[in-house]
């Protein structure tokens, strides 16, 4: 994170400049003990336990001097002051100059109520009852502030590494709001020179999360450490509580620790020209030589998940997958938002990345699942990072572009040699941003602009050649959207008219522009029922594959029932909802349809909210929308039974690069 933000967040944060170096001093004390922290299993579920004998090897770092506000340990047994924050050894009193500050309470837009922030007696994560710190708002829409910095931090040296440990749970927000984005919660730090955040994960009880940095050679006047929302937009979506029970600072853990150490797999460099989905020069999608028909599943977090947990066990995610005889799944392969950059290029959250993707790919390769790997799932993220326009989408010379083709030369680089590596994808529906006003930006020339469908072209020509350059032989896709209906008038009039609809010339060029060489599959989400066999069709005619990278039931017809609570007997809804789905599904398979990938999968943590959540007992043996799941087994059970898969004979032919 650059310091540049930091500073914009405490000025929107703190409204003021906190001075604390003269009213704070410095010690550190070796504790050799094992520290009790929470946990997670491989089921999901909470679970105290010792951390690694190592934890407590380095100094335990007096956060708050002599203050009358210190604060205790935190280990139960080892409760003394100054120490870390903990759930029975919060203060009474608490002094926001030293201590602890809530910037941004206040509700938004239609919000109900604003947020509180307070000091509270519950049930902590070792089951004991105890204080914590608790941040929520009541309300049902729209957003509300949710901003908490722990400050007063003086102990830290420049240059030096410290392990933070931060003991929160966090309740999400009733829906989604801006594709997740006012969701998210981080633990992060004005000090951290490579700018690591650690998101926090909701809905999954007590978490303790390990955050590991080195301080910049100059240091902030003033250290905080932040638990809340995005600093660029420090609000949630209403209906969120957090509860923070400890954080703890050790610092300088000695040279021989392993604690938080990244080892990357040996990845075995094998002859690949064979490996993954290749498209013959009919448009035909391969698997092996043979023409290939599968039904898989959009699993998006896997990499994300193990990044958030070093320690998370995603086996039984793939092991259900194989066990249902689902070939593949699309993961996202990488960066989201423009923060996030500094992930890849900080060389310590740099590895941790890779080592997700290893034990990603490894267990792919252990159950004998596909992936298709999306490379930058929001488009802008590389060029904002380093505050460009859109604009340099179509300039390879661009400071974003430049360096997205060193990501594409390491990532596709490394991964290319795997078996489990079926296809790689661009982005995500990067075609639903073009020709509208509503997404009108201000280019390098000071004027505003829309994005142009020529520019999300040009952008997939660069993007597409680097990847062509790693891998001359996977399938290669945007993993745009189905077109718009008006497609054609909004180009014509840069969005200026939304008539009249598009004719079947119009559609099929928009799949052209959406797939320029060397890309060679287009990406369809969410096609509309009635036009399934025209995109067949027009793919045939234009001689590329077609792959519905996402599809649910319709729309309007989807019924929110958590854990299955209604069957379609007892619910109309339910029922409308799952004869919406099969429709969609055996019309992709009447009309000769590939690769169709339901969403989504494996968002337990989402299970009360989101109405497209497939769950299948990976985790507390929970089941939702499990009718997804037996259809998609039942389609590649089908697809095997008539001959039209040879994934079964690819696993047996090929060598694996990590799994051995």
């Amino acid at each position: 994170m650059k310091n540049s933000m930091w500073k914009k967040f405490l000025i929107l944060v703190l409204g003021f400049s906190i001075a604390a170096a003269p009213l704070l001093t410095g010690c550190a004390e070796s504790i050799n003990a094992h520290a009790s922290s929470v946990s997670q299993e491989s089921d999901g579920s909470s679970d105290t336990s010792d951390e690694p004998d190592n934890k407590a090897s380095g100094e335990q770092i007096d956060l708050f001097g002599d203050n009358q506000y210190g604060y205790g340990v935190g280990i139960p047994e080892l409760a003394e002051k100054n120490k870390m924050l903990v759930g029975s050894t919060w203060p009474d009193q608490m002094s926001k100059e030293i201590v602890s500050y809530c910037g941004y309470l206040e509700k938004q837009m239609e919000c109900e109520v604003d947020s509180v922030r307070e000091l509270v007696t519950t049930t902590l994560s070792d089951g004991s009852e105890g204080k914590a710190i608790r941040i929520a708002n009541d309300g049902t829409k729209n957003y509300a502030g949710a901003a908490n910095l722990i400050t007063g931090f003086t102990a830290l040296s420049p240059g030096k590494t410290y392990t933070m440990y931060a003991t929160i749970k966090y309740t999400a927000a009733p829906e989604d709001a801006i594709n997740g984005h006012l969701r998210q919660v981080y633990l992060s730090t004005n000090q951290d020179k490579d700018g690591l955040r650690v998101i926090i994960e909701p809905d999954t009880g007590w978490q303790t999360y390990t955050y590991r940095f080195t301080t910049p050679d100059t240091l902030e006047d003033s250290t905080y450490f932040c638990v809340g929302a995005d600093s660029s937009s420090p609000f949630l979506y209403a209906g969120f509580e957090i509860l923070i029970e400890r954080i703890q600072l050790i610092g300088d853990a000695p040279e021989d620790s392993t604690m938080n150490q990244t080892v990357l797999a040996d990845i075995k460099e094998v002859d690949y020209s064979g490996f993954g989905l290749q498209i013959d020069e009919d448009g035909t999608i391969m698997l092996n030589g043979k023409p290939f028909y599968g039904m898989g599943v959009n699993f998006h977090g896997p990499v994300s998940m193990r990044m958030g947990d070093p320690n998370c066990d995603l086996d039984i995610y793939f092991a259900k997958l194989e066990e249902a005889g689902i070939p593949y799944c699309r993961i996202m392969f990488g960066i989201f938002y423009d923060f996030e950059v500094s992930t890849y290029l900080a060389e310590q959250s740099h590895d941790k990345l890779l080592a997700a993707m290893d034990y990603v790919v490894g267990l792919a390769e252990q159950h004998n699942i596909g992936i298709i790997a999306s490379l930058f799932w929001n488009a802008s993220a590389f060029v904002s990072y380093f505050g460009e326009t859109l604009d340099e989408l179509a300039d390879p010379e661009s400071e974003g572009i430049k360096l997205q083709k060193q990501y594409i030369h390491e990532i596709v680089g490394r991964y290319k040699y795997s078996p489990a590596i079926w296809a790689w994808e661009i982005g995500n529906e990067g075609n639903l941003a073009v020709d509208l006003q509503e997404c009108a930006y201000i280019g390098n020339d000071g004027k505003k602009k829309v994005f142009k469908t020529e520019t999300l072209t040009a952008y997939y020509e660069i993007i597409g050649a680097a990847i062509r350059e790693e891998d001359p032989y996977r399938m290669i896709t945007g993993g745009d959207s189905a077109p718009r209906g008006s497609s054609a008038a909004l180009h014509k009039t840069e969005g200026g008219s939304w008539s009249p609809t598009n004719t079947y010339d119009d559609y099929k060029q928009a799949l052209a522009w959406y797939t320029p060489s060397p890309l060679d599959t287009v990406s369809l989400h969410y096609p509309e029922l009635s036009l399934i066999g025209d995109y067949v069709q027009m793919a045939k005619e234009l001689k590329i594959g077609l792959f519905i990278g996402e599809f649910h039931a319709d729309p309007s017809k989807l019924f929110l029932n958590p854990l299955d609570a209604l069957s379609p007997e007892e619910s109309p809804e339910e029922a409308a909802e799952q004869k919406s789905w099969f429709e969609m599904r055996d019309a992709f398979m009447e009309n000769g349809v590939q690769l169709a990938t339901a969403w989504c999968y494996g968002r337990y943590a989402q299970q009360h909210e989101d109405n497209t959540s497939i769950e299948a007992g990976m985790v507390e043996g929970v089941y939702q929308n499990f009718y997804q799941y037996e259809g998609l087994k039942e389609a590649n059970a089908i697809y095997v039974s008539e001959g039209k898969t040879d994934a079964s004979n690819y696993w047996k032919s090929v060598t694996m690069a990590i799994h051995s």
